[in-house]
């Protein structure tokens, strides 16, 4: 099931709601009911892992990571999984790691360390940015070539503003938050690059075309 089925019905009845008191057509039924399914599925998701990290006491850590993981995916764009739960719970996996890790090691960087994972980071994060960004999916495809160009000129503005408040961070020894960006736009470089996109088809239970090929040969 791509949704928790509660989401289904609430959104459906919502739905349904919208377009009798507006007297809309069943096409825009459809663009309200998807619609909902976004918004309900991101509450939902943005609630229990609130929770969770609250629970866990990497609350701060975890949305550190997202905030400069957010910067970057909303130009670049990326990976979407087309299963809701399989999407939340690899979600929740992947940035409850990263929070724990900012959380539990950041203490222990000293500034060498921490310039060179940034320059490593920098370096990989613009790579990318230039190279794949902005990605997009079979579901969510970016057809308009002036689109494309501004999301990716876009992209590039992002990183290079997130290196410069990187180095303002690292002259504040800011250990904690220097970690928690590079963590944040390394995660963002990856679900763009092939390798991200070959990833989460495994977690997915997906094989690309060119997978396929290599299998059959």
């Amino acid at each position: 099931m791509g949704n928790l089925k509660f989401i289904n019905i609430v959104s459906y009845r919502l739905a349904y709601f919208l377009t009798r008191e507006l007297k809309h057509t069943h096409e825009k039924k459809r663009v309200y009911y998807y619609g909902l399914q976004v918004v309900i599925g991101g509450l939902v998701k943005g609630i229990l892992l609130v929770l969770l990290t609250l629970l866990l006491g990497i609350f701060h850590s975890t949305f550190s990571v997202l905030l400069f993981f957010a910067a970057l995916r909303i130009f670049a764009g990326g990976y979407h999984m087309d299963n809701y739960t399989r999407c939340m719970i690899t979600s929740f996996a992947i940035f409850i790691l990263l929070g724990l890790m900012v959380e539990y090691t950041y203490s222990y960087w000293n500034i060498t360390a921490l310039i060179s994972l940034s320059v490593l980071a920098f370096a990989a994060v613009l790579i990318s940015s230039i190279k794949w960004a902005p990605a997009d999916t079979p579901y969510k495809p970016i057809t308009n070539p002036a689109k494309l160009k501004n999301l990716k000129n876009l992209s590039i503005i992002v990183v290079f503003v997130w290196l410069a408040a990187d180095i303002l961070l690292i002259l504040n020894q800011q250990n904690f938050y220097v970690l928690a960006g590079c963590s944040g736009m390394l995660m963002g470089a990856f679900i763009i690059s092939p390798a991200g996109y070959r990833f989460f088809d495994f977690i997915s239970g997906k094989r690309r075309k060119s997978d396929k090929a290599t299998v059959s040969r």
